[in-house]
């Protein structure tokens, strides 16, 4: 089943996501140029699962495989 959930606070956005077995997903992750985008903890994340697609001034999109994540956007200065 897929499913997503996601809280924003002042400085810090994060985002839960389910993406069932056989699918993949678009995710359209808010961060401005400044921002640091977490995966799991780790700064490093992209893989052959999660792609970047394209970097906005305000968002960040990537395309994930099945499988669960967690994407947190830490505000920059």
């Amino acid at each position: 089943m897929a499913g997503i959930h996601w809280r924003k606070d002042q400085n810090e956005f994060s985002m839960k996501l389910e993406v069932p077995v056989g699918s993949s997903a678009m995710v359209y992750i808010p961060a401005k140029e400044n921002d640091t985008v977490l995966e799991n903890e780790m700064e490093d994340f992209i893989s052959e699962a999660i792609r970047l697609i394209a970097v906005n001034k305000e968002t960040r999109v990537f395309e994930v495989d099945s499988g669960n994540y967690f994407f947190k956007v830490i505000g920059g200065q």
